[in-house]
């Protein structure tokens, strides 16, 4: 009973030490764009290297494309996007498809912050 409790305790304390640490897990780009309805709706975190974007500034709307090891992704923005080659980490939400101005966009993350 003792080394059942012991190891509770120690599981109890590394989750803790987890969850605490403010490690974010992120989504690999290409497991969202292989099966976007299992993220449709939810927030995801993902990170890679700016590769395009554009700012419609009447409409003060963009998008910048999100390039990682497994594939690419538009994300949406309200605010000036990050410049070609940055490297960024994004928390937002998988939507289906979506069109800015003239831009007819897949699947995409619409940001909701930014890092």
């Amino acid at each position: 009973m003792k080394k059942v409790a012991t190891v509770f305790l120690l599981l109890v304390l590394i989750s803790t030490a987890v969850l605490s640490s403010g490690c974010t897990m992120t989504t690999n780009i290409g497991d969202i764009t292989a099966n976007p309805s299992q993220y449709e709706g939810k927030e995801v975190t993902i990170k890679g290297t700016v590769s395009d974007s554009f700012w419609i500034a009447l409409l003060t709307k963009g998008a910048y494309k999100l390039t990682d090891d497994t594939g690419s992704i538009w994300v949406v923005c309200s605010h000036t996007p990050p410049e070609r080659n940055d490297e960024v980490k994004v928390k937002g939400m998988v939507e289906k498809a979506i069109t800015i101005g003239q831009h007819s966009l897949g699947t995409v993350i619409i940001e909701k912050s930014r890092s």
